[in-house]
């Protein structure tokens, strides 16, 4: 209902009922460090001397709960069902393509983690890496 609408004081009405239902509204303060999970749309605004701004629609880790309620994204008769903008079938499809993502994690963390992989050779990173790395 809101889409850029930004959140000050004094809130209108409808402002603030939207706060009233939201699952939780956080001060966040610099410095703090934040990890939303699940399925749901995200935001962050910190302000003080300078501006932090985050904003995505989800992370997904291999917690069981994220998984489960990442499977019940679009589902109507799911407790966790949103309104989105997506079709059904293109909301399967990204579902489906999360969780091979999903399973190659648990495949990778089954053989040792990120760290067992190794590290890939120079040559095979983007170019615009090569100065990050050097430093």
């Amino acid at each position: 209902d809101f889409g850029r609408y930004l959140f000050s004081p004094p809130f209108c009405m409808a402002a603030s009922e939207a706060l009233r239902r939201a699952s939780r509204v956080v001060l966040v303060r610099p410095g703090d460090v934040y990890l939303f999970g699940g399925g749901a749309a995200h935001a962050v605004a910190c302000v003080s001397e300078a501006l932090s701004i985050s904003a995505y629609e989800s992370f997904v880790s291999l917690h069981p709960q994220h998984v489960e309620r990442l499977l019940c994204t679009g589902d109507p008769n799911s407790v966790f069902n949103v309104n989105t903008c997506m079709r059904w079938d293109e909301t399967e499809l990204v579902k489906e393509s999360i969780m091979n993502k999903l399973e190659d994690a648990a495949q990778q963390l089954t053989r040792g983690g990120p760290a067992a992989v190794g590290t890939p050779a120079l040559g095979t990173r983007p170019e615009r890496w090569r100065t990050l790395l050097e430093r």
